[in-house]
């Protein structure tokens, strides 16, 4: 299924008619309606966009179309998530369909874990647009729910056999892959990899100074609680230190900032998230927050 919707990301991204036909094609199933009225996300982004709640969170903007590339990227990222999604669910239906019926619940399960699964976290519809408001504050606050929900959802739908099918099938392929990948890489040298939780390394591939993370941002969560349960934290050079739990907490929360709210917060601590003093001494606090912000402006 990744591998179809990833061709189909890479035409939608090439050009706006293969986009138009992919979306085409997963309205046209017969079940279409039916799991997109129980909630199955249809994420869309520039002019297309009905309402911001349905834009995917990196791109919650109308202006998208006008923007070189952003348009592209923004289109192919939608168009690779409603797929991944209908894909699944349109499987599921011809596999289970006959056997649970649409008055059936499991279905509702199945799609919670599959909006959870792409970037979607589940949230209730009266908090939608509060959501929507916080992803001025926050970057992508429903994305930040997804690691806990694809903990979550499995557990609490334990009965369903649709979810569990589908998480267990996603957890062993996720989890396998990556151990292998990094295990792999590490016996060959190919890569070296940290296996301490609290160092900022854990998990990482790690080639001289670029850093590879494989694991869809589940890392910074398992990394903060390690380092809160054990009241310590490993350095770059191999040095583990006392830290403070409650600053930990936030320090982690920060990093999950919107980018201007994220700006805001270094200029009045007068350092970076990573620790870099802001606005540097060769500038002057317009132009730092110029180079900083400037990007995100045409958002």
């Amino acid at each position: 299924t990744w591998g179809k919707a990833f061709g189909t990301q890479v035409k939608a991204f090439a050009r706006q008619p293969w986009d138009d036909d992919a979306l085409k094609e997963i309205r046209a199933h017969p079940q279409f309606n039916y799991f997109h009225k129980k909630g199955l996300e249809f994420t869309q982004v520039g002019k297309a966009i009905g309402k911001l709640a349905q834009a995917e969170e990196a791109y919650p903007t109308r202006l998208a179309d006008a923007i070189p590339i952003m348009k592209q990227s923004g289109r192919a990222a939608a168009t690779i998530s409603n797929k991944m999604r209908y894909d699944v669910a349109y499987k599921y239906w011809e596999m289970f369909g006959d056997l649970y019926p649409e008055s059936s619940p499991y279905w509702d399960g199945l799609i919670k874990i599959l909006n959870a699964s792409t970037g979607r976290g589940v949230v209730p519809r009266s908090l939608v647009p509060a959501f929507t408001l916080l992803n001025r504050v926050l970057f992508s606050p429903r994305f930040a729910l997804t690691p806990f929900q694809m903990i979550y959802y499995p557990l609490k739908e334990i009965k369903n056999p649709l979810v569990r099918r589908f998480a267990m099938r996603s957890w062993l392929g996720f989890i396998g892959l990556n151990i292998s990948l990094l295990s792999l890489g590490k016996m060959t040298g190919a890569w070296d990899v940290e296996f301490d939780p609290t160092s900022s390394n854990f998990g990482r591939a790690r080639i001289g100074d670029l850093r590879f993370d494989l694991w869809h941002g589940y890392l910074p969560w398992v990394r903060m609680m390690a380092r809160v349960v054990t009241g310590t934290t490993k350095t770059q050079t191999g040095e583990v230190k006392d830290i403070n739990r409650a600053d930990m907490v936030v320090h982690t929360v920060r990093g999950k900032l919107d980018p201007i709210t994220a700006a805001v917060w270094d200029l009045l601590e007068g350092r970076s998230y990573i620790g870099e003093e802001f606005p540097p001494k060769e500038e002057d606090v317009p132009k730092a927050l110029k180079d900083r912000l400037l990007p995100m402006g045409v958002m």
